[in-house]
């Protein structure tokens, strides 16, 4: 690859320009990618597999660093677009896509109501949020005011607790990031349709780009699979989520070890008065408690 050779030589911003002419975002999807072209690199047979991966991320961040920007070499065009689920990646989506271009067209539709969501809290790290400023720094000065803040996180076995440092998260309430969201893409002029089930490609019309961002059940992912190269891999845990009065004072993660096996508790603040508690076990442990057969209640 073009790019590659660039960046043998030392020529980083120009294996950077190469490469975001097919993959525009190399940083996000180094760090993503879980690399299966190093399981057929011929590389392997001389020494070890190339790590594309690993040369993307490398290159993208150097790019961020460095405030290297993309060439338009195009006049905007305004297209149409629809987004199919107006959660958190098809807002931003939305704003960013809009951001870009004014003039474009951008719909979204969403099945559930505007003052309703599935969940508590939602967490983000400082990593995280420095990738979001760099992307959108007024959006960044939008949501950050709203977000319980700590440097640290707490690893809990049993009765041992084990702070660590140097890791700092923020957190705040889904339905509150949505609603934030939802006035700031209505700001910069996107529609958004609730309470509007889209079940087809078909049910849509004509558009220059649909966007599925319909969650993890999406109809737009499982009816076009095969062109997709979709693949789907259940895990045997299981887990629930809930909101709790109780305040944690950092993201916390505790171990317990009981009769039928261990707990795992992954805890943390999204507001002064509120915390998400997500509880989950292996299925043996599931079955050994007998979950199974019992109540809600």
């Amino acid at each position: 690859q073009g790019w590659l050779y660039y960046a043998e030589s030392g020529d980083y911003e120009r294996a950077w320009r190469e490469l975001v002419k097919n993959n525009p975002l190399p940083a996000l999807m180094g760090r993503v990618c879980y690399h299966p072209c190093e399981n057929a690199c011929n590389r392997a047979t001389l020494d070890e597999a190339v790590s594309i991966h690993a040369v993307e991320r490398f290159l993208g961040d150097e790019a961020r660093k460095n405030g290297w920007k993309f060439e338009v070499t195009s006049p905007a065009s305004g297209k149409k677009v629809l987004v199919v689920g107006a959660g958190p990646a098809g807002l931003y989506f939305a704003a960013l896509m809009k951001r870009h271009d004014p003039r474009h067209e951008i719909t979204l539709y969403e099945r559930s109501p505007r003052n309703a969501t599935w969940g508590f809290g939602v967490v983000f790290s400082d990593r995280a949020l420095e990738f979001l400023r760099a992307d959108d720094e007024d959006l960044y000065q939008y949501l950050t005011p709203h977000m319980e803040n700590w440097t640290h996180l707490s690893i809990q076995v049993n009765d041992t607790r084990i702070p660590i440092t140097g890791n700092g998260f923020a957190a705040t309430g889904r339905l509150e990031l949505l609603q934030l969201l939802y006035a700031y893409v209505e700001r910069l002029g996107v529609q958004i349709h609730f309470d509007t089930e889209i079940d087809s490609l078909q049910a849509l019309g004509e558009a220059d780009l649909i966007v599925g961002a319909n969650g993890a059940f999406s109809w737009v992912r499982e009816q076009n699979a095969d062109r997709f190269g979709t693949t789907c891999d259940w895990r045997p845990n299981k887990f629930i989520w809930y909101g709790t009065s109780q305040v944690f004072d950092s993201l916390s993660l505790t171990f317990r070890e009981t009769e039928w096996g261990v707990f795992c508790a992954h805890h943390y603040r999204y507001s002064p008065r509120m915390s998400t508690f997500l509880v989950e076990v292996q299925d043996d442990t599931w079955q050994r408690a007998g979950f199974e057969t019992r109540s809600p209640e």
